[in-house]
Parts: C-alpha cells; structure tokens; sequence
C-alpha cells in the first residue's frame, strides 16, 4: 500500500509522520528529497531564471529562505516554483516507494504538495493534518522565524481545508486536542483496517 500524508503548512505534519515512522511505516519525506533536488545544477539554473539571482548565495548554492520569501508570495509563484520542481521530486518518491512496496512494505508519501504534484494518484489513502488558522500562525513564526504578516501569506498560498474535503482526503485535527502520537495512533489503526478489507 502507499498512503499518502499532507497538509497545511503550520498543521504539524511532519511531526505526526515521525510518530507513524515509529509505528514501522517507511516515511518518503518530500521535503529532505526536494532539499537534494534543488541543489542540482539544471534545477539551480532554472529556479534563478524564474526567481532571480538574489536566491542563490555568493557561491552559487540556493539560498533557501530567499527562495521561499520570492515563491510563497503567491499561489502563481508557488505554481512556478512547483513546476520546475515537481517532476524530479515525484520521480524519486515514487522510485522509493515502488521499492517499499515490492518489499511487501507500507510507503508513507509526507508530501505538502501531494495534490499538486499529482502524487495524490497514486496513493490507497490520504490522510490530509490540518489545524485552526490561529494555530498554525503561531506554528509557523516559531518554526520559521517569521513575522504574522509572513505567516499570512505563507498560509494563504496553500490549499483550504475544504479543497481536502473535496478531494476526498481523510480529515485530521491537529490544533492540540489530540498528541501526535494520539493522531498517528489513529491513523494508523485505519491503514490497519484497511489491509484487511
């Protein structure tokens, strides 16, 4: 099976796929994938023709908070920066998970930008982790270092959780009532159900 896991940004995903990473799920984090994706020299290239030479440092590696700062400013340019990143991304995630899975093996795809990757297509089940906007602002200046009107924005260019709903994804609360080894607990025992049917 590949279950996919995704999220508002400042929802706590990531924290609720390091609980299932303890209960022996193989987390396939696009994040640490992307990280390696865009310090290729083609990706490098195309990124500073689309945002700039001000994302990259003074030798030539990605500056990734200049890269947020010109990429979260708008769903265009997120759409922008998800075009040229994508198709590498996916690439390899589904490369893992395919290996995961021939090893008899449940793949957790921990993918933000699960639905506009396209990789929504390829997983039994989504499970998508929200929380209350006030929340998930607060989440996101302790974690990025960012002021509320950054935050804002940053919230902004994402998914709402109705577009979650409209796709069919699970519907997770993390604003607090429940531990994120609660919430994995929970997940967890669906996927569990699931094999069964």
């Amino acid at each position: 099976m590949i279950i996919g896991i995704t999220g508002q940004t400042g929802s706590g995903k990531s924290v609720v796929c390091c609980e299932l990473k303890n209960h022996g799920y193989v987390i396939i984090d696009a994040d640490k994938i992307a990280r390696e994706t865009v310090n290729n020299a083609d990706c490098l290239t195309a990124l500073s023709k689309a945002f700039g030479k001000q994302i990259l440092t003074s030798d030539g590696t990605l500056d990734r908070s200049a890269l947020a700062k010109s990429a979260f400013c708008s769903r265009e340019k997120t759409d922008l920066l998800n075009s040229i990143t994508h198709p590498a991304i996916v690439k390899e995630m589904l490369k893992i998970a395919d290996d995961t899975v021939s090893q008899g093996k449940i793949a957790v795809l921990d993918a933000p930008q699960l639905f506009e990757s396209g990789l929504d297509k390829n997983c039994d089940i989504i499970f998508a982790i929200c929380a209350n906007d006030d929340v998930r602002r607060q989440r996101i200046m302790m974690r990025d270092g960012i002021e509320i009107d950054s935050a804002n924005v940053r919230m902004k260019a994402g998914l709402s959780t109705q577009y979650y709903i409209d796709h069919n994804a699970v519907l997770i609360d993390n604003s607090g009532d429940s531990t994120p080894e609660q919430i994995a607990e929970k997940i967890s025992k669906t996927i569990e159900r699931m094999k069964t049917v």
